[in-house]
């Protein structure tokens, strides 16, 4: 059996007739409960934590997460994080501005705005270079709605990755 995580509601607890403690926990999602129905009387590791309100930075988390994943799938746009973000911030139509800096200046610049892609580059005249560049609000900035995009296209491309994401709807939507 795979790895995986599940969401569950957690019923009771009991001491068996051996005296060994025994803890219930309701599975009511279908695809948790396929996973389930394979497990065999033989040792599992558990890692119980709480699910903590979806809504915060916990969700920032579990985006991140999933972006990391998306990225170590070889038919993925990009293997890196950061771009890989980018890319999904423009499928979620996220706000954005355009802006033109010198090449020189774009680490710089990518330090301090992070979500920013660049477009191209040009030499002028005086034979400067400069890029033009997509920077995007990043998600902290983001309304609930606008969250809400990123989430809905970052979990549908990985989807079309064949990425199961079961666990992640249930820590993101």
């Amino acid at each position: 059996m795979a790895k995986t995580k599940i969401v569950a509601n957690y019923l009771r607890k009991a001491i068996n007739e051996d005296g060994n403690l025994e803890v219930t926990f309701e599975v009511s999602n279908y695809h948790y409960k396929r996973y389930c129905q394979d497990l065999q009387k033989k040792p599992y590791t558990l890692e119980i934590a709480e699910v903590k309100n979806k809504r915060s930075i916990n969700q920032n988390n579990y985006l991140w997460a999933l972006i990391h994943e998306i990225t170590q799938n070889p038919n993925a746009s990009s293997n890196d994080d950061w771009e890989m973000y980018c890319i999904l911030l423009s499928l979620a139509n996220a706000k954005f501005e355009y802006i033109t800096c010198l090449a020189d200046a774009l680490e710089t610049l990518k330090q301090e705005v992070r979500a920013l892609q660049v477009l191209g580059y040009e030499n002028r005249e005086n034979g400067t270079r400069w890029a033009r560049c997509k920077v995007f609000i990043g998600s902290s900035k983001m309304n609930k709605e606008e969250m809400g995009k990123l989430i809905d296209k970052t979990l549908w491309y990985a989807e079309q990755l064949g990425i199961d994401t079961v666990y992640y709807r249930d820590m993101l939507v």
